[in-house]
């Protein structure tokens, strides 16, 4: 059951990591065959961080993100997932999915900042609403953010 969030005071900024996306399309396609080649890459989470004064927090719009601030030391490890789109045997367009992530790139904090959209919402509008895992989610960050949480 799902009740009305109260509003957070917590700005997340929207990331869009289209130009790593790219990159990692010309990446993969180094190493696969013709007929194997992907169409695209894509982040499969809307992603965003909040800044605090204990450092930048990276979060997905279901709420799961790092327990810790990420920098240089501790960056963030970005999944990026090959797809493929193409027409079958019976003449219809058909796009696989790759299942486990086809690269994975390490970014630090001032990294991740270089793809800030400046777009902004507060984390109850961030977090999406579906079902109690969801708001279990909001509202662990709440109490970190808080500081009403170890």
């Amino acid at each position: 059951m799902t009740t009305a969030r109260k509003a957070s005071k917590h700005e997340v900024h929207l990331l869009d990591f289209t130009p790593l996306t790219e990159r990692a399309k010309e990446f993969i396609n180094q190493n696969r065959s013709e007929d194997k080649q992907a169409t695209a890459c894509t982040v499969r989470w809307t992603l965003g961080y909040i800044e605090t004064n204990e450092g930048l927090f990276i979060l997905d719009n279901d709420g799961v993100g790092n327990n810790h601030p990420i920098t240089a030391d501790k960056p963030y490890g970005l999944e990026i997932y090959g797809e493929r789109t193409y027409i079958n045997e019976n003449g219809k367009e058909v796009t696989e999915f790759d299942m486990m992530p086809s690269c994975r790139l390490q970014l630090s904090d001032k990294a991740i900042r270089d793809y800030d959209t400046s777009k902004r919402l507060y984390l109850d509008e961030f977090i999406r609403t579906f079902g109690d895992r969801l708001e279990h989610n909001y509202y662990t960050w709440e109490q970190l953010l808080n500081g009403e949480q170890a």
